[in-house]
């Protein structure tokens, strides 16, 4: 269900790269409601304090340098706000977020983690999460096909909180079990190089998708991008950025409006 006001009717011609809606009825959905202004790119901070973080690194072990997080396994819960820098390769873990009303900073220094039985990063409760992407680093997050087929825990990356992207970093999503980008709240990208590869959704988010200064390619099985569902109002805005979206059914599906203001 779309709808599109006229400069979003006329913009989207133009950038026909962005969106195949066909299929999609254009029924107008009232009282849309407010974007979360707590992840709009003007609220969304890069800047971090190495000296305060948090550190956690990946190799032969898992060694937490820091206060706020805790190693069971080869998971790293975060449990309160801080700012937690991850670095190098795990395979076969998860990082998880479980520190409710409080803001919490994630920053990715080359981090790469594949998890086969759950999301790589999985955002269970916080106010917000921010996920910076580190000057000039390449970083990874994938999960496997290999889970309950009910799994609701849906994406690679699986969100319950509003969550943004930042940075200057790249950053490549491979959902294999079912979205790549899965989230019930809100969901800004404002920075970075993500590629995003998925069986179904690319990024799929049941509130409001807000995309600015980013690079971001989907290849996915289903829809592009999409937003909120029929039963809950979600916009898609794109102000600024790069976009390549390949996909089987709809590059952007948003059960709201689809406002394009700037964008290649």
């Amino acid at each position: 269900m779309i709808y599109l006001n006229k400069k979003s009717s006329i913009i989207i011609i133009l950038l026909l790269c962005l969106a195949f809606m066909t299929g999609c009825n254009n029924e107008l959905i009232s009282n849309i409601p407010q974007p979360n202004t707590d992840i709009m790119p003007e609220n969304v901070p890069v800047e971090y304090d190495d000296a305060t973080a948090s550190h956690i690194l990946f190799g032969d072990k898992i060694t937490i340098n820091g206060s706020g997080a805790e190693l069971q396994k080869n998971v790293i819960t975060i449990f309160k706000e801080g700012t937690y820098i991850f670095e190098g390769n795990l395979q076969e873990g998860q990082i998880i977020v479980n520190a409710e009303s409080a803001d919490v900073h994630i920053v990715f220094k080359n981090a790469h983690i594949t998890c086969s039985y759950s999301a790589a990063l999985y955002i269970k409760s916080a106010a917000r999460v921010i996920l910076t992407l580190a000057d000039g680093t390449q970083n990874s997050l994938s999960d496997m096909a290999s889970r309950p087929s009910d799994d609701s825990i849906d994406g690679a990356i699986y969100s319950k909180s509003p969550m943004a992207i930042n940075g200057n970093g790249a950053l490549s999503v491979s959902g294999t079990y079912k979205h790549g980008i899965s989230s019930k709240e809100a969901v800004t990208i404002c920075g970075g190089g993500i590629a995003v590869s998925a069986l179904k959704t690319g990024l799929d988010s049941r509130g409001d998708i807000t995309l600015s200064s980013c690079t971001l390619k989907v290849d996915a099985g289903t829809n592009g991008i999409r937003s909120g569902r029929e039963d809950e109002s979600a916009n898609i805005s794109i102000l600024g950025g790069t976009y390549a979206i390949i996909s089987a059914g709809d590059g952007l599906q948003s059960y709201g409006n689809i406002d394009i203001s700037d964008g290649t």
